[in-house]
């Protein structure tokens, strides 16, 4: 899944991660003022 924002959501990507642990991975794809992108990877 991907996620896009303006600010950066570190909150939420904290909570995911507490959450799903190392079913998980969090992978910036790009930090720019303009747009925050994400990618929630599940492990299989």
């Amino acid at each position: 899944m991907r996620f896009v924002n303006d600010p950066d959501p570190l909150l939420p990507c904290s909570t995911s991660a507490c959450e799903y642990g190392d079913a998980v991975d969090i992978a910036y794809r790009q930090r720019r003022p303009e747009a925050i992108v994400i990618d929630f990877i599940v492990r299989r």
